[in-house]
Parts: C-alpha cells; structure tokens; sequence
C-alpha cells in the first residue's frame, strides 16, 4: 500500500549502483506512524530528478533511464502496487513540465499553452518540419529534373540524342552518304537525307563485323563502282555462262511449267515459333535477324542488348534455337 512505503530502492541516472533511500522513516517524536510528506534538498546533479523519474517509472511511465527501482515497507518487505495504487502516483517535475506546458512567443506576448495542447502543438511542429524536409527535396528533385530537361546539360538524354543528329548530320555524314546511295545517275541530290526524330532506329542494333574505317573505306569503293557503272566507264569482267549452261535454257518447256503451276499447294501451319521469325522477316529484314543471332551467341553477353534485362545462358540457348 502507497500508506506503507518507507524506502526506495533504485538504480539508474545518477545511481550508478543499486541504492536504498529511506525517503517514509518511522517519526518516533509525533503519533503518526510514518513520516507523510519529505522535503529533499540537493544540488543540481545530486539525483532529485532521478529519484522522481524512478517513481514515474513505478506508476507505470516509460523511465528509459532507471533500470531498476522497488518500495519497501519499514520491515524491508517489498511492496507490490496494485494498477489502481499506481494511479494515485503523480510526478510533477521537469518532464512533466517539458510535455505538459508550453510558451510561444507571438509578438510582444507570449502564449501559455497547457496539457493535450502541447502534445497537438508538437505533432504540428513535426508536422512542418516533415513538410519542411519534403519541400527540401521537392527542390532537389525538381533541380535533377530540370538538368534532365536541359538538352544543352549532359545528364540529359536529349543532350545525347541531339549529339547523334548532329552526327548524322553534315558533311562526311550518314545524311550525305544516304544522299550519294539514293541519287540518280548523273546527277546528285541537292540536299542531304533527312535525319528524323527516329533514324537512329534503322541501325542502331546494328553489330557490324568490320571496323568503322574499314566500313567506310568498303563504302567509297562500292559507292566509286556505282559512280562508274552510272557514267558507263565500267568493264564487263563476268564471262559467259558455258554451254552446258546455256542448255539449260535452250531444253526449257512450257509443258514442265504447267505441270508444276498446275500443282495444288496446300496452305502450311506455322507455329508460334515459325510465325514470329516470319514476323521479324518481314518488320526488320534478314540481316536484323542475323545480327540478334551472332548477340545471343557472343559468350560474353550476359545483359539483353534490346530490353536491356540479365539474360542466362540457357535462355541464351533457347532464343538462338528459337531464331
């Protein structure tokens, strides 16, 4: 009972040792059993707030400084409060006061605020400090965005992409060779290919075998045939299909293509598998199916050059049984 309390015992804060504090002694001088009320002088740094937080934590408070702390009657018998006793246990101290009342300034005067209104005015602090915080990185995120959004800054993707334009671009470029490959005999475009948002796509998958300078010098040389062969200066080296050749023309019979042409041919059944390349055929042409062919096949592959996803080698093995 809180009536039988004599001392506490206690550890924790400035106690660093288990210490008992006979805080109710008898009062052999008046006809009260026990001392009612005590007054306890100290220092600052003595333990008073230690000694108030140790009866927090009996009342049932979180006391994360005291780890241990019991009451005794005047017989040394340790005494065990019940939940409705504990209630009866206040603590008005420096805690009580940091969570229960509060002061804000508001121009020459000052506003007291008390109890559950400091726990609200807190979570509002909170509150804004997190909105604080976010606003903080709202800015951050939105200086990254916009060096995102600078074609003239290299974080940004556009900054890459115009780099490929410009380089497709101009003299000695892709532009102007697409315009030397596309023009009529005798005559050259005036002006280069267009170099548009996707022309890019049309080689960028692409894995040549030769080198870039071993590639244009094959390019000067076919482009140098053409030029030649356009003007008419060019010289017939292919010979003559030999005679047994030539009999083959010469038994050719309208009898044999009728045969054939009068053939019944049945419509094929094409699996998923079968439908997908024709599919790739017929989208991006053999070669795009040659090069997917020779990237599955390098050993060293181990990322998807197309969705860009870890690709195993058994995977590997089935995409090129697959093509």
């Amino acid at each position: 009972m809180l009536s039988n309390i004599a001392s506490l015992q206690l550890r924790g804060g400035n106690f660093d040792n288990e210490t008992n504090l006979e805080l109710f002694p008898n009062d052999n001088s008046s006809n009260n059993k026990y001392i009612k009320s005590v007054v306890i002088f100290g220092r600052n740094g003595a333990g008073k707030s230690t000694i108030s937080r140790a009866f927090s934590k009996i009342s049932g408070q979180s006391e994360t400084s005291i780890l241990k702390t019991n009451l005794y009657d005047q017989n040394q018998e340790k005494i065990e409060l019940s939940d409705k006793e504990k209630q009866n246990i206040f603590v008005f101290n420096e805690d009580f006061v940091d969570r229960n009342i509060k002061t804000k300034q508001s121009g020459l005067n000052t506003i007291v605020i008390l109890g559950e209104q400091v726990k609200i005015d807190n979570q509002i602090e909170e509150v804004k400090q997190q909105i604080d915080t976010l606003k903080k990185k709202g800015m951050k995120q939105r200086e990254l965005c916009d060096k995102y959004n600078d074609r003239k800054n290299n974080l940004s993707p556009s900054y890459f992409k115009d780099r490929i334009d410009a380089a497709l671009r101009g003299k000695d470029s892709w532009a102007e060779r697409s315009s030397d490959i596309e023009s009529k005999p005798g005559k050259r475009r005036k002006n280069n290919a267009p170099v548009r948002q996707d022309t890019y796509k049309q080689f960028i998958n692409l894995n040549p075998s030769m080198s870039r300078n071993k590639l244009l010098k094959y390019y000067f040389d076919l482009l140098d045939q053409k030029r030649k062969i356009e003007a008419g200066n060019t010289r017939i080296e292919s010979s003559l299909p030999s005679i047994s050749q030539i009999n083959i023309y010469l038994n050719y019979s309208d009898k044999f293509v009728e045969q054939l042409l009068a053939k019944k041919i049945e419509k094929p059944i094409l699996s998923d598998r079968e439908k997908r390349l024709l599919k790739l055929l017929k989208e991006n042409g053999l070669s795009e199916l040659i090069n997917r062919k020779k990237v599955f096949e390098n050993a060293e592959v181990k990322t998807c050059p197309f969705c860009f996803q870890d690709i195993a080698s058994e995977y590997k093995y089935n995409l090129r049984k697959l093509q």
